[in-house]
């Protein structure tokens, strides 16, 4: 949300402002300021100066290189300065973008998993990151132009105590057209600020969609079924709108800058008018009024760029408010709780569970209960958005029930905390897209202290072992080209074998999941799968989550969710023989499941 003029003033001169003045800062910033203000100050007392030997006659060459000589030695030694100290700052200003912006990317990788799928949050994290985005906007921004800005505001402060020395009018004049353009500088902020939410989330679509074109997951589909024109005009269509809402900003800050040169102008004016009246009836010296002509020419350029600064920093200390909302914010509900170590195969029981995800009030299942014994291995079969994958994120801990209870050996899984509630389990997810790392690295997850042994072990039992020690570097191969130019993209169906490599890598495990592990295996590869889901398995208690009923042969029961609660249980032939749904959906299902159902019965 906007925060006011005062609500961001105060967040700048607390959270901000101090950056410049710590211990690794604050004489950059004194040096800076010191050598920003004495070269236009020098420009106008060496013009004075000059004009003020020419007038008195006393000016020979010697005298004019003396002057010219310590004029351009000043500027080479403050401009030299300027550039080291204003580099040396943004690198500083850098690294504190980049350290923030690291722990916003910790605070999104380790808050409660539920606002991954909340689209609203999902703008406030995309508005959040704008405060660290680049170097030119947010954090970085508003402290290299509050560098820039202090000498400014030194030279301003200066130059008008000259001009009131030479005339209060002036003075007043200047001041008065500096103010008034100050105001007009939060003017423009605020209507960009009030425009900008939209301006993101017209910018947000067209980001989403341009990933899409890029995308080579999506090539095929966008030639094959002539997907171009339509996504063309969405991009269009978005586009177009984000340079709508940008446009009317545009002209908006058109309006105030027309405004903003017109009070510069006129001060400028007025002031001249009065320099050469005083001119004129001998109260200024020729020399005096070139020199105070020149402050007014310099002042006007100053006030400028200051108008910009101050625009520009206004604008952006809302972007910087809501990174700093996001990393203030609590998005962990809880993860205090036991520490609890579960040895070997656990006990799983869901007791009158009813779920609905945020934001909907539609219930994916209500009262849901079911139980499944210790070094059992389970099948959970039903339609496509039956809910059998939520089941395993609120058995995992993902989410939490919106009411009723689970129970992990008959522990309320509430009562543990997260690190003890993930140590449980290892799951193959539906979603089967490798990182962009090494093969061990996708495996093992972490850099050092691999098992290359068992990472071996793992891609043989999974029957990857083959393609992977054919890459030139084994199983420290890069994994997808989209960081790595030597990178291997696998298929759908090695992905998976990846993943379920991964799941049994994961050491001291109390269940297993496999949800749709096979969806993009062919028929073989499926095969080997089930045959070899015991030793998948191991002193484990297994769950495997599928639509596919021939996958439910090996496995010790089937749950059949059908309406959000489980319609049947027990095994296959039981449920062929009592459950009408479950028999249907089995023989539709093809000749391959009827020829294993006549050698079952």
């Amino acid at each position: 949300m906007n925060r006011n003029f005062k609500d961001r003033m105060a967040f700048y001169f607390k959270e901000l402002f101090p950056n410049l003045f710590r211990m690794d800062t604050w004489l950059k910033t004194i040096v800076n300021m010191i050598m920003a203000v004495i070269h236009p100050l020098m420009s106008v007392l060496v013009l004075k100066c000059i004009l003020e030997l020419i007038k008195n006659g006393r000016m020979d060459v010697y005298q004019l290189l003396t002057v010219a000589g310590i004029y351009t030695l000043v500027f080479i030694i403050s401009k030299s300065l300027n550039l080291y100290l204003e580099g040396k700052i943004q690198y500083i200003f850098m690294l504190d973008r980049n350290n923030i912006m690291i722990e916003m990317i910790d605070k999104i990788m380790t808050m409660d998993f539920e606002y991954f799928e909340d689209s609203e949050f999902e703008l406030e994290i995309n508005q959040a990151f704008m405060g660290v985005a680049g170097d030119n906007i947010g954090y970085q921004n508003i402290l290299v132009r509050t560098f820039r800005l202090l000498p400014n505001l030194i030279l301003i402060i200066i130059f008008s105590i000259l001009l009131l020395k030479e005339s209060y009018i002036v003075f007043i004049v200047s001041m008065v057209s500096m103010l008034i353009n100050l105001f007009l500088a939060t003017k423009i902020a605020e209507y960009a600020n009030k425009a900008r939410p939209a301006i993101q989330d017209e910018s947000r679509k067209y980001e989403k969609y341009k990933e899409v074109v890029e995308d080579f997951k999506y090539g095929k589909d966008i030639r094959i079924f002539s997907l171009k024109n339509r996504l063309l005009d969405n991009i269009k269509n978005f586009m177009n709108r984000l340079l709508d809402k940008q446009h009317k900003v545009d002209e908006y800050r058109f309006k105030i800058s027309f405004l903003e040169n017109l009070s510069i102008y006129l001060g400028q004016f007025v002031a001249l008018l009065v320099f050469t009246y005083m001119a004129v009836n001998g109260q200024m010296t020729i020399a005096t009024l070139i020199a105070s002509l020149t402050i007014l020419t310099i002042l006007s350029n100053i006030i400028q760029a200051v108008n910009q600064d101050v625009t520009n920093v206004y604008e952006n200390i809302q972007y910087v408010i809501l990174t700093y909302d996001f990393l203030d914010s609590n998005l962990i509900k809880s993860r205090d709780g036991i520490d609890y170590k579960f040895q070997g195969p656990i006990a799983i029981k869901f007791d009158r569970v009813s779920f609905k995800y945020p934001g909907s009030d539609k219930y994916v299942f209500k009262d849901l209960s079911f139980e499944i014994d210790a070094d059992k291995n389970v099948a959970l079969v039903g339609v496509n958005g039956a809910g059998k994958t939520t089941i395993v994120k609120l058995l995992v801990g993902l989410y939490k029930p919106t009411e009723g209870t689970i129970y992990l050996d008959g522990i309320n899984a509430d009562d543990l905390s997260m690190e003890a509630r993930f140590r449980i389990f290892s799951v193959v997810f539906q979603e089967t897209e490798p990182l962009a790392l090494t093969v061990a690295e996708n495996i093992v997850g972490v850099e050092n202290g691999i098992n290359r042994e068992r990472v071996k072990e793992t891609l043989e039992k999974v029957g990857l072992w083959k393609k992977i020690s054919s890459l030139e570097n084994g199983i420290d191969q890069n994994v997808l080209k989209v960081i790595y130019e030597d990178g291997v993209i696998l298929s759908g169906g090695e992905n998976q074998k990846l993943m379920i490599a991964r799941a049994l890598y994961k050491k001291d495990t109390s269940v297993m999941v496999m949800d749709e592990p096979t969806s993009a295996l062919d028929a073989l590869a499926e095969e080997k799968i089930y045959k070899e889901f015991d030793s998948y398995m191991g002193n484990k208690t297994g769950i495997f989550i599928s639509h596919r009923l021939a996958s439910t042969r090996f496995c010790d029961e089937i749950l059949f969710l059908d309406g959000g609660e489980i319609s049947a249980k027990g095994s296959h032939q039981e449920l062929m023989e009592k459950s009408k749904e479950y028999r249907e959906m089995f023989e539709t299902q093809g000749k391959y499941y009827k020829e294993f159902e006549n050698e079952s019965l």
